[in-house]
């Protein structure tokens, strides 16, 4: 259908709903700034006898529309109003002869990346004999050196803009200084934002007063703020939304107010001196022309509907009232659109101004664009409007938190709080609380919720706490999901508060033997619960604070149709154990996989509210120095990633908040050590304090053994003098040095224990040494042979009761090995990983 004649059920067309939007939401906003204007500009007029100059294009549908609501009101009309034909280039080239650097710096800025040859047709659109001759003068025609270096360089083409510029300049003085007359004091009328145009006023014309009276005010970090004090925003003045200035919600579609005011002509950017010697501009009429007809300009039809409703009997006081209702539904519209909200925008574009003709779509259509890799994320990021993207991009239930994410928004600008705690109560306390934290997440709330409540185990309480996201649509996803609702507990967060808080505040509004954090983006399999709680219930777990299962790596993507999943992969599959040594280097494994005790709860005190990331990884710290925890080789829990698509939008917080993570390590690590210090453990705040060298030598051996096996296939095609020669027994074993950093941490390990730390770190030191040098030979035939001394040397720095790698494949190694097999069996050797890393790897034995 028809996108213009698209039509509701009740048989209202998408125009009739533009009117209606322009009307309702946007004209009462709208009459309230022009009661504002009007006061300020006659306190202007009265106060400094100051000239009102109402900058085109936006100032022409400015002072008509203010010209209605005095008339309505019976206001006083302004005295000295007048139409000022201008734009950001036209002051741009007024102010070229008295400040030709501020003028360089906004044309490089503006043609950042841009072409040389497009600066020139921008610069001289409006002057063609000289646009054609200059752009075939132009020497450099490329982006070299940038727009500033070449506008003052000598370029033929450069030399011509130059010239337009000084004519132009001319133009300007004589043109304001006819229209100013004697006023020393100028105020100017416009939409606003960073007051490009004021500042250039300032410097073409250094000795007069100006002010600028705007809808709004709002800069950016490049933003030159000089003549700020002297700016007004009459309906918002701040650099990003502010709750408290509902309007400034308009910075997420600032097209909204700039369409709303600009009628459909083009930029006034030159003028021109008529044989009489009079200056004007020749793109006025078709400004002042401006047909405003309800198919061209629905929002601007619908505002002076609602200012023509206006009578006598509006107050003041009355219309910002009706504003201050308005700018509530106006936020909301823009930040959290629904699919028809956006359709309002849908073919609607924003013209390119200085210099250039092009415009620019506000939303695109939700489908790849001809010829061009596209995507939904390339749309968003390229819509002016991208709240109003996403909803026609996604459906609601995932549009709602994208738009949230997008724009900064908790739940409590738009929400009243939810008064109502739970969804159920219990009479009979459970075995298991389970705790998801979510916001404004339905579509993963909803798999979290079945995930739950497909458990065979179901002697459990479903904690679900709104960490600051819609109440109302958590509800809805709760009620509407295939699950037993007497068992979920809903708890009201009201707002955003943290992960960790979160947990405490869920946790802390039930009670059970055993806790488990289940991420709404995470799932288990059926059998997770009841294989936990029945080990932690036995007589072999009650020595245990908690457990944990094996994991798998789920990683998928979130795309218009749904969540779809690309891989299913073991998660950290090395793990059998949960150590302490290897919890201080990181954390290894995920929340989903781990059922503690509430008791070992209480006694660390649950979870720091104070990261915002990692506070898992401190919570487990904290309880393996309570107690140990259990591991079962089954891979029970899903730990869900998106790592494709736009991790902004949907990345778990190890992918979309990288630079936190690193950030906190550092934080958690250091916390922890001082705690320990002060608990009087120097030996656990060393063994923490280390974690972070000891992840660095890990990973280092790991990429060594890698590089060295690149060097050793190279090497050995090249000596036999066959390309791409496939490698020998010795140059499979790719886990080699990594093996020999393993088991230097482990002896790392056991000597700090001793509290020989000199002793430990110059063994590694050594160990470390000889290890790349007898591998690099090895592997490269590059010397003599190893003696039987230097592996002696090697194997005496190692002890046989050191912990194995726990990835080796044992039995895979001694059943390649019979004769290895027999020893160990014999008790001649500890065990198989003990004749590997000693004499195997040297022998060119693998596994």
């Amino acid at each position: 259908m028809d996108q213009e004649t698209a039509s509701r059920p009740n048989g209202e067309s998408l125009s009739d709903r533009r009117v209606a939007f322009g009307r309702e939401v946007i004209g009462p906003v709208v009459a309230a700034f022009l009661v504002r204007l009007h006061a300020n500009a006659r306190t202007f007029e009265k106060g400094s006898g100051t000239k009102v100059l109402f900058c085109a294009r936006a100032g022409v549908r400015i002072r008509k529309l203010l010209d209605i609501l005095t008339s309505r009101l019976g206001l006083e009309p302004l005295s000295t109003g007048e139409d000022f034909w201008v734009s950001r280039l036209m002051a741009a080239k007024g102010a070229w002869k008295s400040a030709p650097h501020a003028v360089s710096a906004f044309l490089e800025f503006e043609f950042q990346n841009r072409s040389h040859i497009d600066f020139v047709l921008a610069m001289l659109r409006t002057a063609p004999e000289r646009q054609a001759k200059a752009a075939k003068a132009c020497r450099t025609p490329e982006t070299e050196g940038g727009i500033a270096a070449f506008l003052n360089s000598d370029d033929p083409a450069a030399r011509i803009i130059r010239e337009h510029f000084d004519e132009q300049a001319d133009l300007f003085g004589r043109y304001l200084s006819g229209l100013t007359g004697p006023a020393g004091h100028l105020t100017l009328v416009d939409t606003g934002w960073q007051g490009t145009t004021q500042r250039f006023l300032e410097h073409a014309c250094p000795g007069t007063d100006i002010w600028g009276l705007y809808f709004g005010r709002a800069g950016f970090e490049h933003t030159d703020r000089s003549n700020w004090e002297r700016m007004i925003g009459l309906v918002f003045e701040t650099d990003t939304f502010d709750r408290n200035q509902l309007a400034s919600a308009i910075l997420f579609h600032r097209h909204l107010i700039e369409s709303v005011f600009e009628p459909n002509a083009p930029s006034i950017e030159h003028l021109e001196e008529d044989p009489s010697g009079k200056v004007s501009a020749p793109g006025a009429q078709a400004v002042l022309d401006d047909p405003h007809a309800t198919d061209t300009a629905p929002f601007y039809v619908g505002i002076r509907q609602h200012l023509d409703s206006l009578t006598p009997d509006d107050t003041l006081a009355s219309i910002e009232r009706a504003a201050a209702v308005a700018e509530r539904r106006l936020a909301e519209f823009i930040m959290l659109p629904s699919r028809d909200d956006a359709k309002l925008y849908l073919s609607t574009d924003r013209s390119a101004d200085v210099g250039r003709s092009f415009r620019v779509p506000v939303v695109l259509p939700p489908e790849d664009r001809e010829g061009e890799v596209d995507s939904c994320h390339r749309r968003i990021d390229d819509a002016l409007w991208q709240p109003g993207q996403i909803a026609l991009e996604y459906p609601a239930e995932t549009a709602r938190p994208l738009q949230r994410r997008k724009t900064g928004l908790g739940r409590k600008e738009f929400n009243e709080p939810s008064k109502v705690k739970t969804l159920a109560k219990r009479s009979k306390k459970p075995k298991v609380a389970v705790i998801t934290r979510t916001m404004d997440r339905p579509m993963f709330l909803r798999r979290a919720l079945i995930s739950v409540s497909e458990q065979t185990f179901t002697d459990y309480v479903h904690v679900v706490v709104n960490d600051g996201g819609d109440n109302d649509v958590l509800r809805q996803t709760i009620e509407d999901a295939p699950i037993d609702r007497s068992q979920v507990i809903l708890v009201d967060n009201v707002e955003n508060r943290g992960m960790e808080a979160a947990s405490n505040i869920a946790i802390g509004a039930c009670d059970s033997d055993y806790i488990v954090i289940h991420d709404d983006d995470d799932s288990w399999q059926p059998t997770f619960l009841e294989t936990t709680v029945a080990f932690l219930d036995s007589a072999e777990g009650q020595r245990n604070i908690g457990v944990i299962t094996a994991s798998e790596y789920v990683s998928e993507e979130i795309t218009p149709t749904g969540i779809v999943i690309h891989a299913r992969v073991p998660f950290m599959e090395w793990v059998d154990r949960v150590d302490t040594m290897e919890m201080a280097i990181g954390n290894f494994f995920p929340p989903i996989a781990f059922l503690f005790r509430r008791s070992a709860y209480k006694q660390v005190g649950g979870f720091n509210e104070y990261y915002p990331v990692l506070g898992d990884w401190d919570f487990n710290l904290q309880m393996l120095c309570i107690g140990d925890i259990a591991m079962i080789k089954k891979p029970l829990a899903l730990y869900h990633h998106r790592d494709r698509g736009d991790p902004k939008l949907f990345g778990n917080s190890v992918i979309a908040d990288r630079d936190k993570h690193a950030q906190y390590n550092s934080a958690v690590r250091n916390d922890f050590i001082r705690s320990a210090m002060e608990s009087g453990n120097p030996a656990l705040a060393q063994l923490v304090g280390l974690g972070a060298t000891l992840a660095e030598l890990r990973s280092t051996g790991r990429a060594t053994s890698a590089h060295l096996h690149d060097i050793a296939v190279s090497r050995k095609a090249a000596l036999r003098g066959t390309p791409g020669m496939a490698a020998s027994p010795t140059d499979s074993g790719l886990e080699t040095s990594a093996d020999l950093y393993w088991r230097a941490l482990h002896i790392m390990h056991t000597r700090m224990r001793a509290g020989s730390m000199r002793t430990f770190a110059m063994s590694l030191k050594g160990i470390a040494r000889r290890a790349r040098d007898m591998i690099l030979r090895r592997r490269i035939g590059v010397g003599p042979p190893l003696s039987a001394e230097q592996i002696k040397g090697l194997a005496a720095s190692v002890a046989p009761g050191s912990v194995a790698r726990p990835d080796f494949p044992e039995e895979q190694y001694l059943e390649k090995n019979p004769d290895v097999a027999e020893a160990v069996r014999n008790g001649a050797l500890p065990s198989g990983y003990y004749h590997f890393i000693n004499q195997g790897i040297f022998e060119g034995r693998t596994y």
